[in-house]
């Protein structure tokens, strides 16, 4: 669950929700929730080399799991 923040800088379900609407106008027929823009499903290190550039250099694998620690406050 991503929950709306109203006012936020960063609101992750205002980015989720975009994303899915791109996704699915795009890769309607996919079941896989991440594609990259060539179809592709992205790898771990696909990933992390993003976030990384979003975020910091600590983002690790621990940032993906269900329960890793809370990115956006």
């Amino acid at each position: 669950m991503i929950e709306a923040r109203p006012g936020s800088l960063i609101c992750a379900h205002s980015h989720v929700t975009s994303y899915t609407t791109l996704r699915d106008a795009r890769f309607g027929l996919y079941p896989e929730l991440w594609v990259t823009l060539g179809g592709e499903v992205p790898t771990y290190s696909w990933f992390v080399s993003r976030l990384r550039k979003s975020l910091d250099n600590e983002v690790g694998g621990h940032s993906l799991r269900s329960g890793g620690p809370q990115l956006w406050h």
